[in-house]
């Protein structure tokens, strides 16, 4: 079984910590913005498809990927039916 959200680069986050799956866009950029400079931002890149911001409760963090906000959902959705026992 999955233990987690697999988001790119060898980064696996547990579904527990996620807080959200987002698509980059204008004001989804400049959210990226704050959080580098705020030193949350944990693999910046070029060009990201997409973004995860999980809390691990003391801190949010942010993740840029560069697999598409809906195929991280999709692995999401995959991980939680695992976890609840349904079959697709």
């Amino acid at each position: 079984m999955n233990e987690g959200l697999h988001i790119g680069d060898k980064i696996l986050l547990p579904m527990s910590r996620v807080i959200g799956i987002f698509r980059v866009e204008k004001c989804a950029a400049e959210y990226l913005e704050k959080m580098d400079a705020n030193n949350a931002l944990r693999n910046k890149m070029e060009k990201p498809r997409g973004f995860v911001v999980s809390s691990n409760n003391k801190e949010q963090r942010c993740y840029s990927t560069k697999i598409s906000s809906r195929r991280l959902i999709k692995r999401a959705e995959r991980f939680e039916e695992e976890i609840n026992g349904k079959e697709r």
